[in-house]
């Protein structure tokens, strides 16, 4: 599947264990550490990852590293769920990452029956300076004393 979620193949699993062990074999997360590592060091990173980097323990050394200021910051991401990728069952989450801190933005829209609606909607939100239940903006300091 494009983009790459679930187990990777097994002739490549001894290579990604070795070389991209804090990416929880995940190969979508070994894609991002690449680029925030190496392609994109100075400029922001794109992806549409499952939202499993963010929550299992396995990831908790790639979370420091990408998200909260090891090599990246988080700009701007989106927890959109499950069933939103032509029926695979994967919990979806587009994500970007750039290579200075800033203030982050998350939209959660886990259980939208729209999710264009739902954003547009958020998105004014955001233009009236208004925030709400599914609208976060984080300061990633205050993360990382959360999570020293």
């Amino acid at each position: 599947m494009n983009p790459p979620f679930g187990d990777p193949p097994a002739v490549a699993l001894e290579t990604i264990e070795e070389s991209f062990a804090a990416s929880g074999r995940d190969l979508g997360a070994c894609f991002v550490s690449e680029s925030v590592n190496h392609w994109a060091r100075a400029g922001c990173t794109g992806a549409l990852l499952s939202t499993a980097p963010w929550f299992r323990p396995a990831y908790t050394e790639w979370r420091e590293d990408v998200l909260l200021g090891g090599h990246s910051y988080l700009h701007l991401c989106m927890h959109l769920g499950g069933q939103v990728l032509d029926g695979a069952t994967v919990s979806a989450s587009p994500i970007v990452l750039h290579g200075s801190k800033s203030s982050s933005i998350v939209f959660r829209l886990v259980r939208s029956d729209s999710h264009v609606s739902d954003l547009e909607e958020q998105l004014d939100f955001i233009a009236e300076g208004h925030a709400n239940d599914r609208l976060f903006c984080i300061d990633v300091n205050d993360v990382c004393f959360l999570n020293p």
